[in-house]
């Protein structure tokens, strides 16, 4: 945005740059408006730091789902006991829960979203392997995923 609009500004005419959004009072239109971007990534980086969000740990979403609803949810209890083995790592686990887009292609969603520090991404990998699994159930990991939904 702020690229955008420092082209705008070296137009000979008065330019104007609009940008459209549904929360127009988000702090970085304050950093935009000012070109600042190096506060801007302060600001951005302590809020990462703090939600341990990356580059501070990686975020792996792990996405289970079947056709039937009950299938999909039966799965919890066992997906709480693999998360009880990932305790000697740094490893936060946010679910399992219903996935933001429940119901995809005739599939109902879960997810489990687990952030993990750097050191410990390699041996959480490879523990992935015993995530619980079941016949007519569909699984998809994605690390460092662009979306969540």
């Amino acid at each position: 945005m702020t690229q955008t609009a420092g082209r705008a500004g070296r137009d000979i005419n008065e330019s104007k740059v609009m940008i459209q959004t549904f929360n127009p009072n988000h702090y970085v239109f304050h950093y935009v408006k000012d070109h600042n971007v190096d506060d801007f990534l302060d600001k951005e980086m302590s809020f990462r730091k703090a939600l341990s969000y990356p580059p501070f740990k990686s975020i792996v979403n792990v996405i289970f789902s079947a056709e039937d609803q009950a299938l999909a949810q039966s799965m919890y209890a066992k997906i709480q006991t693999f998360n009880e083995t990932l305790t000697d790592l740094d490893v936060q686990a946010i679910g399992p829960k219903v996935a933001p887009i429940e119901k995809v292609s005739g599939y109902y969603r879960h997810n489990v979203f687990y952030k993990v520090a750097a050191d410990d991404l390699d041996a959480f990998k490879a523990r992935l392997i015993g995530f619980p699994k079941k016949r007519l159930l569909r699984l998809v990991v994605d690390i460092d995923p662009i979306s969540l939904l």
